[in-house]
């Protein structure tokens, strides 16, 4: 597999990338900055991001003099990444969506610093909540006029964009009223990417495989099983062993709402 699948999103990168993936780039190693913030990731991964930091986005470990390396004013929130002390907008603490996986293996999508928040309706972000067998807030009902900005303040997410990286809202596919988005990643399931097939070669186009991906999305909206598994069979060569495993299984137990999780 090329260094095209050795990613780490927890900057948002592959948000950026998508808006412009016609072909499949090149990965870079970056560390960016997000809704304004200067974001710090120490962990050794690369990141995928479509363009450099600029030079006052990055803090070098060694200029401050806190021991653990973080900058004064951040607070780790797992997996390397440091955000400002708080949280946007009036929450008090950050949650984060990190997309991470590396070239041997599949990507999966984590939620990571603060616990979910619901900071009530608001402009662009009006829509209901859905809680999963744990009280837990897992999903939100996109309302008129809704944007994932908006969204992604409502819940105290620092990386807003991600939740159309999570539900496949990208490359050109804006939410839609009545759509039902994730916003508690499953960390157990294998994340398919909706733009990037999992082997592809630099300069591949990536259009044909967003388009099937699409018509999978919806043959599984409609319950559509021979459609879906005509479509699958097509797929199915762009999808990570992992991820390729759980699909077939769940389309042979006709679990749907694995399915939709997965394809949302």
């Amino acid at each position: 597999m090329n260094r095209s699948q050795k990613i780490t999103a927890a900057v948002s990168g592959l948000v950026v990338a998508c808006l412009v993936a016609v072909a499949a780039p090149a990965v870079a190693s970056v560390v960016s900055g997000v809704g304004g913030w200067a974001l710090f990731n120490q962990s050794g991964t690369e990141q995928a991001d479509a363009s450099a930091p600029s030079a006052d986005t990055v803090v070098a470990a060694d200029s401050t003099d806190n021991p653990d390396g973080i900058p004064d004013g951040y607070v780790d929130i797992g997996n390397g990444t440091w955000v400002p002390e708080g949280g946007p907008g009036d929450c008090t603490a950050t949650a984060w969506i990190n997309i991470a996986g590396n070239e041997d293996g599949p990507t999966y999508a984590t939620l990571t610093g603060a616990e979910l928040i619901d900071m009530g309706p608001r402009e662009f972000a009006a829509g209901a909540v859905g809680l999963d067998e744990q009280g837990q807030i897992e999903t939100y009902t996109v309302e008129p006029g809704d944007a994932l900005f908006a969204i992604g303040d409502r819940f105290c997410f620092g990386n807003a964009l991600t939740l159309g990286t999570l539900n496949h809202r990208c490359c050109g596919t804006a939410i839609q009223p009545g759509d039902v988005l994730y916003l508690r990643p499953d960390p157990t399931l294998p994340l398919v990417s909706s733009f990037m097939p999992y082997a592809a070669e630099p300069g591949t186009s990536t259009i044909p495989y967003f388009h099937t991906v699409y018509e999978f999305s919806t043959a599984i909206a409609a319950r559509d099983l021979p459609t879906a598994q005509s479509v699958w069979d097509r797929l199915s060569v762009d999808v990570s062993p992992d991820a390729a495993s759980v699909i077939t299984q769940a389309l042979s137990e006709s679990n749907w709402t694995l399915l939709r999780r997965m394809f949302p």
